[in-house]
């Protein structure tokens, strides 16, 4: 046997040893949660996209964005208690509709995509970084809010 084998055998006893030992260290702290009458899915394309963790205004708390099944788009704050709590419910921010300011017809603003980040890439240190959400919808449509959910502008990727 190789010195460099027999090192790699000794690392390897120690790594489980050292895991068996710290095994139940670990643990979860209840935090907070958020309801849905949503569930179960029906169908596939029902199906929302990913709930989205940001610091949208840049106070350094991030935010979670939740897209809802009536085409609007939430900012949830997620609050921890005392550990003798339990879970808390998070607090709604603010909340967006898909829908066009007038006609109130859902088709076409199912949100099939979202992201958030910051346009200007110029960052001085200690700047307070505030970030936009876009977000694509299941008719071709593309909308850009700001930190506070202001829509900036919507663009039809259609071609017609």
């Amino acid at each position: 046997m190789r010195k460099r084998d027999l090192g790699i055998l000794l690392l390897a006893a120690f790594a489980i040893f050292f895991s068996l030992q710290h095994g139940g260290d670990f643990s979860f702290k209840e935090a907070w949660f958020h309801l849905s009458d949503e569930y179960p899915i029906r169908y596939e394309a029902e199906r929302l996209p990913p709930p989205i963790v940001a610091d949208l205004n840049g106070d350094g708390k991030k935010e979670v964005l939740v897209a809802t099944h009536d085409a609007k788009i939430q900012v949830l704050e997620p609050r921890s208690g005392r550990v003798d709590e339990g879970f808390t419910e998070a607090r709604v921010l603010a909340e967006v509709s898909l829908l066009p300011d007038k006609i109130r017809i859902s088709s076409g603003r199912h949100p099939v995509a979202m992201a958030a980040g910051v346009v200007d890439r110029s960052y001085k240190h200690g700047e307070i970084k505030k970030q936009v959400l876009v977000v694509v919808t299941s008719g071709w449509s593309v909308m850009c809010f700001d930190h506070n959910l202001k829509k900036l502008w919507e663009n039809n990727l259609q071609v017609e």
